[in-house]
C-alpha cells in the first residue's frame, strides 16, 4: 500500500481516494475542533472569563486579524521546498498547547495572548492542508484537482453540521475546560499524520531532483481586484448568516429554531453541491464556475430581500448553496489556479478573504441592526453583483 503523499502518476480515481483519505480525516478534525471553538468564543468571554461588550468586540476583531497576519507569513513560507509539512506539525503542535491553554486561564489578557499567537498559528493548518492537497494532486491527477479540493471543503463543512450540537453538548456535561481540552486533543490526533507526511516529503526530495516551476505570481494589482471581488461576495454571504436568525424572528415572525432549521438545510444541500461542482470542473472552467455561483448569489439575496414566509426562504437555500459551493468551494481552486507552484500563498489569500469578509460583514451588520434585518438582503445583493462584475470585468481587462 502507498503511503500518503506518494501517489503514482496516473493513479485510478480508487488509489486517489484512498491516499486524500488522511487529508479528509484531518480536514474533518481541524473543522471539528474549529467548529467547537468559533460559535462558542463569545459566550466563554463573557461568562467565564467575565468580559464585558467591548472587551468581548475586542477580542473577537483582534483575533481574525492576528489570524490573517499570521497565515500571510505561514503561506509565504510554505512553498519553499520542504517546508509545508514542518508547518503542518507547528500548525497542529501550536493547537494542542493553545486550546489546553484555554482550558486553563481565566484572565480574559492571558487568554487574548494565546488567542493572537498559538492560536493563529493554528488558524494557518487548513489553508496549508488544502496547500499540501493540491500538490499531491497535481503531481497525480491534476485534471481531477478541483474535484479533489472541493471534495476536502465538503467534508469540512459536514464537520460544521456535527461540530456545534456536539460542542453545546459538551459545554452542558463538562463546560468550557472539557470543550477546550477536546479541541486540543483533535490536533493530538491529526499530529501523527502530519509527522508521517514530512518523513514522505523527506524521502521523496532525496528520490528525486525538485521540479522546476515557475513561481512568479501574477501581477499583484490582479491579485488584489480578484481578492476584493471575492471579499464582497463572501462579506454577503457572512452577512447573511448572521442576520438570518433574527430575519426569521423579527421579520417573518417565526422562531428562532426555524432559523436553525434553514441553516441546516442549506449545509445539507451545500455538501452534495460542492461534489457536484468539483465534477463539473474537470469539464468547464473554474472561472466560469465561480460566475455562475456568483450570479446564483445575487438570486438567492434577491429572492431573501422579497420573502414574506418560511417556505420562501427554505426554497431560496437552493440558490444559496449554489452560491457557497461555487465561491466558496471552488475559489480555493480559482486562486490556486491563479498561481501555478504557490499553492500555499494561493491558498492562504483566499482564506484571508474570508476572514476579511466576516470581520466586514459585522462591521456592516451595525447598519443592518439600524436599518432592519431585511436591509442585509438587500445590502448583500449590492455587494454580491459588484464582486460579481468585479470579476466579469477582470477577463475583459485582461483581453483589452
Amino acid at each position: 500500500m502507498t503511503a500518503p503523499g506518494t501517489v503514482p502518476a496516473g493513479a485510478s480515481p480508487g488509489q486517489l481516494v484512498r491516499q486524500l483519505a488522511p487529508l479528509g480525516y484531518v480536514a474533518t478534525l481541524v473543522g471539528l475542533a474549529t467548529s467547537f471553538v468559533s460559535p462558542f468564543l463569545p459566550l466563554f468571554l463573557s461568562r467565564e472569563l467575565h468580559a464585558g461588550p467591548a472587551r468581548v468586540a475586542l477580542f473577537l476583531f483582534l483575533m481574525p486579524l492576528a489570524a490573517v497576519g499570521v497565515a500571510t507569513v505561514v503561506g509565504r513560507l510554505s512553498d519553499r521546498p520542504g517546508a509545508r509539512p514542518r508547518l503542518l506539525v507547528l500548525g497542529a503542535a501550536t493547537g494542542i498547547v493553545g486550546y489546553a491553554l484555554f482550558a486553563i486561564f481565566r484572565n480574559y489578557w492571558a487568554a487574548l495572548a494565546v488567542a493572537l499567537s498559538l492560536v493563529a498559528i493554528a488558524g494557518s493548518l487548513l489553508p496549508q492542508v488544502f496547500a499540501f492537497s493540491r500538490g499531491l494532486l497535481d503531481r497525480v491527477n491534476p485534471a481531477r484537482a478541483a474535484a479533489g479540493i472541493n471534495a476536502l471543503r465538503a467534508v469540512f463543512s459536514l464537520s460544521w453540521v456535527a461540530g456545534p450540537p456536539l460542542a453545546a453538548y459538551l459545554i452542558g456535561v463538562v463546560d468550557f475546560r472539557g470543550l477546550f481540552l477536546v479541541a486540543a486533543l483533535m490536533h493530538v490526533a491529526i499530529l501523527p499524520v502530519f509527522l508521517r507526511f514530512g518523513a514522505k516529503a523527506g524521502a521523496r526530495r532525496q528520490a528525486a531532483p525538485a521540479a522546476v516551476v515557475d513561481l512568479a505570481p501574477p501581477p499583484r494589482s490582479r491579485l488584489l481586484r480578484i481578492s476584493a471581488a471575492f471579499i464582497l461576495m463572501q462579506t454577503a454571504g457572512s452577512l447573511g448568516v448572521t442576520s438570518m436568525s433574527l430575519f426569521v424572528s423579527e421579520d417573518l415572525h417565526r422562531q428562532v429554531s426555524d432559523a436553525g432549521l434553514v441553516l441546516g438545510l442549506c449545509a445539507a444541500i451545500e455538501i452534495p453541491l460542492m461534489l457536484l461542482f468539483g465534477a463539473l470542473a474537470a469539464r468547464w472552467s473554474l472561472r466560469r464556475l465561480v460566475l455562475l455561483g456568483a450570479a446564483t448569489g445575487v438570486g438567492y439575496f434577491a429572492a431573501m430581500a422579497a420573502a414574506s414566509g418560511l417556505w420562501q426562504v427554505a426554497a431560496a437555500q437552493v440558490l444559496n448553496a449554489c452560491f457557497i459551493a461555487a465561491v466558496g468551494g471552488l475559489g480555493i481552486s480559482y486562486f490556486q489556479d491563479l498561481m501555478p507552484g504557490l499553492p500555499g500563498r494561493a491558498t492562504t489569500m483566499f482564506t484571508n478573504a474570508q476572514r476579511l469578509s466576516a470581520m466586514l460583514a459585522g462591521l456592516v451588520f451595525g447598519v443592518v441592526q439600524i436599518a432592519g434585518y431585511r436591509s442585509a438582503y438587500l445590502i448583500g445583493v449590492g455587494l454580491c453583483a459588484s464582486g460579481l462584475l468585479l470579476l466579469a470585468a477582470e477577463r475583459a481587462r485582461r483581453a483589452a
